[in-house]
């Protein structure tokens, strides 16, 4: 589920830094998944979408040679197959070191920390406020250019 706290008018909310960036959104809920690549999209990233952990993996790992490999994972940690906190720790021991942001449902310190410990860089509860996630999404872009 996404909050859309825009300026109203679905042109975006003016955050050009998302031009062209990719970015992989993990969601098994496909209405939450098409909101948020759709919001993406209007700010200007490039959008990659999957429903599991395995797929993400698979989508990162195989796009890293590619001409456009992902920048970013926006991860939910409750989904089939294999979920987000499996994903994300087999995704850092293969050395994936963008940023991967968990979205969870879940709003209580211990699995925000879990989740920070497991290898995310920034965790955003659902239902996700435009302006926030794009905001952390920038702020983990630009902390991963310093590294």
């Amino acid at each position: 589920m996404v909050a859309d706290a825009g300026n109203g008018n679905g042109r975006g909310h003016g955050f050009r830094e998302l031009s062209g960036r990719h970015i992989l959104v993990v969601e098994d809920c496909s209405s939450t998944r098409g909101l948020i690549a759709r919001l993406l999209s209007r700010e200007g990233a490039h959008v990659s979408v999957c429903d599991n952990g395995k797929a993400a993996v698979n989508i990162v790992l195989d796009g890293r040679a590619s001409d456009s490999p992902v920048e970013a994972v926006l991860m939910d940690m409750d989904m089939p197959v294999l979920d987000g906190h499996a994903a994300t720790r087999l995704l850092r021991a293969k050395g994936f070191d963008r940023p991967i942001i968990a979205l969870t449902a879940e709003s209580t310190g211990p699995e925000r920390d879990t989740c920070i410990v497991e290898g995310c860089d920034d965790y955003i509860t659902k239902p996700v406020e435009t302006t926030i996630l794009i905001r952390v999404i920038l702020g983990c872009l630009s902390r991963a250019a310093t590294k």
